[in-house]
Parts: structure tokens; C-alpha cells; sequence
């Protein structure tokens, strides 16, 4: 699996480097952007919430998963 970023634009994701496929290769693709979301509820809850997330974030990352095997 390989991390790669891409920009969304007029309906299109575009890669910011090239990849190594082939022509009509089919892959995954995990969308995870900087959006913030305020969690409601009790102290517990929301501490639960911040515990959740990622450890790391970057703006706009797009990731996408290509099956190498």
C-alpha cells in the first residue's frame, strides 16, 4: 500500500506525483481531509472521541491503496 496525495478539483482527484500503474488498474481510494468536527456530549465522550483520532494528520491527504501483489 502506498501514501499518496492528490487535490481535488472540478470533480477530479489529481495526483500531485506520478504513480507506477498500469492503464485501467483498479484501486482503493481512502479520502481523509483536515475538516474539523466538534464532538458533543459529556467530558468522557469527548475525551473517547480525541483518543480515537489518528495520531497524524496532513491537510487534504487523499491515500491511495494499490494492491502490489
Amino acid at each position: 500500500m502506498k501514501t499518496i496525495t492528490a487535490i481535488y478539483e472540478k470533480g477530479v482527484l489529481r495526483l500531485t506525483q506520478p504513480i507506477d500503474l498500469l492503464e485501467g488498474t483498479e484501486v482503493q481510494v481512502i479520502v481523509m481531509t483536515n475538516e474539523v468536527s466538534f464532538p458533543k456530549g459529556n467530558a468522557a465522550s469527548i475525551l473517547a472521541a480525541i483518543a480515537a483520532l489518528p495520531n497524524e494528520t496532513v491537510d487534504s491527504e487523499v491515500i491511495v491503496a494499490v494492491d502490489e501483489s
